[in-house]
């Protein structure tokens, strides 16, 4: 009975990560980086590292032209969409607690969407972007981790 209830507590624990612009766009300048997306896939299944579409559009809006844009389209195939958008409730709830904390324009309007996509799908945004700092001190149940140290990238 133990061992029914250790592997079923397992399956609760199971990280799931929204892998940020901040992180894609670093990928091809820093090996440091590189690494510690590696690392993040070879502990975590695939399957648990999503792109949300706000992330999607940001990384195509970073090309400088089509076939850039066309190529953009090969990694991110690697990785599963969120399996939930957030509601425009869901998603002000989180710029109306930044308004009222005096941080509103301390985090853009994309950022403050993917953190409502990792709330509504209990992920965690894996970033090198301190925007996430700020919903992190408004929204308590909102994870997010450095994907290298501040500053070393």
């Amino acid at each position: 009975m133990s061992t029914s209830h250790n592997s079923s507590h397992a399956r609760l624990q199971v990280k799931r990560f929204i892998i940020n612009h901040s992180v894609w766009a670093r990928l091809g300048t820093s090996p440091s980086l590189v690494a510690a997306l590696r690392k993040v896939v070879e502990l975590h299944s695939p399957a648990s590292i999503w792109v949300c579409a706000p992330t999607a559009i940001e990384i195509g809006f970073s090309a400088r032209n089509g076939p850039e844009h066309d190529s953009a389209w090969t990694p991110l195939s690697a990785f599963s969409d969120c399996p939930r958008a957030p509601t425009i409730d869901e998603s002000l709830v989180i710029q109306n607690r930044l308004w009222h904390a005096a941080l509103v324009r301390s985090v853009g309007e994309v950022d403050t969407l993917i953190a409502a996509y990792a709330l509504i799908n209990d992920a965690t945004v894996l970033h090198y972007d301190s925007d996430f700092e700020y919903v992190a001190r408004v929204m308590p149940r909102f994870r997010h981790e450095w994907i290298v140290p501040r500053g070393t990238v």
